[in-house]
């Protein structure tokens, strides 16, 4: 009886993250028709804002379960890679600019930086403190491009 409970709560877990998600994209589609902004530069201004993920490694990782601190991260990174980002493709294919293939580029460094400390062993504090500096360079180059006026990110939305 409590594994069927734990079934139902799962469920139900599910459903309201799937509605969280619904009602979080609608409020980043809002955000750039009012600011003018294009979708995809507020949805990179958004990274990073994904703290289920965060509260799940913090607390894993301080109860010794790094296992599933480390779970969590890699699997969340692709299950959007190959579901979210997979599926969009489905419905409509992508043309990437030059500032889209830059920022590409950068996630392919920032990764092939944390597989190599993975492949130590010991993921420890000062790496985890690199990997926060390269996040604030993240956001303060998008901060940069952004002020200046020089991230430029095609949108075309179709006419209903």
């Amino acid at each position: 009886m409590v594994t069927l409970a734990y079934i139902g709560l799962f469920l139900v877990g599910l459903l309201l993250l799937e509605k969280g998600a619904d009602l979080f994209g609608d409020a980043v589609s809002d955000l750039a028709e009012h600011t003018g902004a294009s979708e995809t530069v507020v949805g990179l201004i958004t990274a990073g804002t994904e703290w289920e993920e965060l509260v799940v490694a913090v607390v894993a990782a301080a109860s010794g379960a790094t296992g599933l601190a480390i779970g969590d991260i890699v699997g969340s990174n692709i299950a959007n890679l190959t579901s979210s980002f997979s599926l969009g493709l489905l419905v409509r294919p992508l043309e990437p600019g030059p500032d889209d293939r830059r920022f590409a580029w950068g996630a392919v460094g920032v990764t092939v930086l944390a597989a190599a400390f993975m492949a130590t062993g010991l993921i420890n504090r000062w790496m985890g403190g690199i990997l926060v500096l390269f996040f604030a360079g993240y956001l303060v180059t998008l901060w940069r491009l952004l002020t200046r006026g020089q991230l430029r990110v095609r949108f075309e939305r179709e006419e209903d």
